[in-house]
């Protein structure tokens, strides 16, 4: 790395660029694929929801806009990674908060996807949601001091 901090092993170095972009390509084509089926079928989504109003649209079109745009950022900082190798700190820092955004707002924008034709269930989903993100995000933060720990007694 060029600042001295180590991210992830030289073993996942090669590997990892391609994972990071196999799933930012999936995610954003998703994403993108959503987009053009709610533009497509304005009227099935314009409608008054009790919990954004007639806001509901907008939020939608903006939500999944805001996944794609940041589908094509984590792509293109997974694809310059895979060109320059993982040698900067930064960028991978960048490629993961990608990817965690990504993840974080797919979990929030499928419950509003789901408001006009299931309504409670929806709220089901966004609740089940909250709990398992928040589950995911406390482990995978526990395993990576874990991770960091290692590899400095290691050194």
């Amino acid at each position: 790395m060029t600042d001295g901090r180590t991210l992830i092993d030289e073993r996942q170095e090669d590997t990892f660029h391609q994972q990071t972009l196999l799933i930012t390509g999936f995610l954003g084509g998703i994403a993108l694929t959503c987009l053009v089926l709610v533009l497509g079928s304005k009227g099935m989504f314009d409608i008054d929801t009790t919990l954004l109003g007639s806001a509901y649209f907008p939020f939608l079109i903006i939500s999944l806009s805001l996944v794609s745009f940041v589908s094509i950022l984590g792509s293109m900082s997974a694809a310059i990674l895979g060109a320059y190798g993982s040698k900067s700190y930064s960028l991978v820092i960048f490629s993961l908060c990608c990817l965690d955004f990504m993840a974080a707002m797919f979990t929030y924008i499928l419950p509003i996807l789901l408001l006009p034709f299931i309504g409670n269930g929806a709220f089901l989903v966004l609740i089940t949601n909250a709990v398992l993100l928040t589950i995911f995000l406390y482990l995978w933060s526990r395993a990576a001091r874990l991770i960091g720990k290692a590899q400095e007694d290691a050194s």
